[in-house]
């Protein structure tokens, strides 16, 4: 259970919502950051008046405390909200939707999959395959893998950039292996948004078979944060596979420099360990990287790690 902390005395809960009635955009998203954290059932009628801002940022950062709120009503006309065209807003409200209609599930997926407006079909389609991500009946009854199939060999199906980015985040969530020969055409994409959304995807699938070449995109400077995420997402598992990188020097050693940094971000014993373990290294440059990493881990852990 999140804590109340912030919320025990009665002038910081007026406080919050006086915020959440005449701040600005910035004041609203940065209380709303707030409640993420604290979770306060107490808060959700507030919430809810905010899904009529006129700011899409704040309506998108109120469906999603909504969402952690779990409040139990269904906010009327909350489909209106659909029609913005606004990604992320759609996204948030349709996760939002699907979590009210456990029971009914099946309604809101036929209801979605088959919209005539290809955004909100394709992000039911990512909602529905993170959902059956491990469930084999879910993706057998909504026949999963054929609508993938169907949509990525359709000519000119893919020709509209936000189609394809939604496609490799399906691709990414849907834990289908033959498919990921579908990311990996995009890494090298023209466009730099796409090789981000195949970047996304890979991490997302956290398939092993994409380690090396998301290490590889970790010299550049637009790709790195990116790339960095992405192999965060593997979780601690994916030290040893790094380890054995640098040691067989598997990927050039300019990829290999920034291991140490990406071992950092674990913050754990294990990860101190794979650095440790580094320090031997023949390349001059992967040590003093390693050195790097772990004074910064010693300045930035917590004394038990």
């Amino acid at each position: 259970e999140r804590k109340h902390k912030l919320t025990d005395k009665p002038s910081v809960v007026e406080g919050m919502r006086t915020v959440f009635k005449g701040g600005t955009e910035e004041q609203i998203l940065f209380m709303l950051g707030k409640l993420m954290e604290i979770n306060d059932k107490r808060f959700a009628q507030d919430v809810e008046a905010l899904l009529y801002h006129p700011s899409l940022k704040v309506q998108t950062a109120a469906i999603q405390n909504l969402y952690f709120l779990n409040s139990d009503t269904m906010p009327s006309g909350l489909a209106s909200l659909l029609e913005e065209g606004d990604e992320s807003l759609t996204l948030a409200t349709l996760q939002y939707i699907l979590l009210h209609a456990q029971k009914n599930s099946i309604l809101v997926y036929d209801t979605f999959l088959e919209h005539p407006n290809p955004q909100i079909a394709e992000l039911a389609l990512y909602c529905l395959s993170l959902e059956a991500r491990d469930n084999y009946s879910l993706k057998m009854r909504y026949g999963l893998e054929e609508r993938i199939r169907e949509k990525i060999n359709t000519p000119g199906s893919l020709q509209d950039t936000g189609t394809l980015k939604r496609m490799l985040r399906v691709i990414g969530a849907a834990n289908i292996p033959e498919f990921y020969p579908f990311i990996r055409r995009y890494f090298n994409n023209a466009d730099t948004e796409v090789v981000a959304a195949a970047i996304a995807a890979a991490g997302q699938s956290v398939f092993p078979g994409f380690i090396e070449e998301l290490v590889n995109f970790l010299p550049g400077k637009t790709t790195r944060p990116l790339a960095m995420e992405a192999l965060e997402n593997y979780g601690s598992r994916i030290l040893p596979t790094l380890s054995g990188l640098v040691a067989q020097q598997s990927v050039p050693v300019h990829s290999c420099r920034f291991i140490p940094h990406l071992v950092k971000r674990f913050q754990s014993q294990e990860a101190i360990r794979a650095l440790m373990g580094m320090l031997g290294d023949t390349d001059l440059s992967i040590r003093l990287e390693v050195i790097r990493a772990l004074s910064d881990l010693r300045r930035e852990t917590p004394p038990e790690v």
